[in-house]
């Protein structure tokens, strides 16, 4: 077990001892994307999970952001739900307000969504946690 702090954008970090169980990246290559997120899954000692969202960008008028919580024990359901409620493309600025940049925008914003759902996904899947069907 390892000890963890996590930064979040306006809150307390986060500390505990735990491990990493899973991790995904949307970003394509190191070379070419501009714009990214991080997905992480930790266990605590306790067995609490704890979900990690990253936003990385390389934009000048654009902020990296971070965001976390924590779950209970066997809240594999939860933990899922509030990464899918996040909106990948809240804090990507990306092209000018106006109709010659709509379509840009539009592909940058589909670009996103699909990466981070991917992202999560693998991570997800990693981890280890499921959802049982009888």
């Amino acid at each position: 077990m390892e000890e963890y702090t996590i930064g979040i954008d306006g809150a307390l970090p986060l500390s505990f001892q735990g491990n990493l169980i899973a991790d995904a990246t949307s970003c394509l290559n190191s070379h070419e994307s501009t714009r990214w997120h991080e997905i992480r899954i930790y266990k605590s000692k306790s067995g609490s999970l704890v979900g990690e969202i990253v936003f990385d960008t390389k934009w000048e008028h654009e902020a990296s952001r971070s965001w976390a919580k924590v779950f209970g024990e066997h809240k594999g359901a939860e933990l899922a739900a509030w990464f899918r409620a996040h909106d990948p493309t809240e804090d990507c600025f990306g092209f000018p307000a106006g109709e010659v940049y709509r379509e840009k925008q539009a592909r940058l914003q589909r670009d996103l969504r699909m990466r981070y759902a991917k992202a999560v996904g693998e991570a997800l899947l990693k981890s280890g946690l499921t959802e049982r069907v009888e």
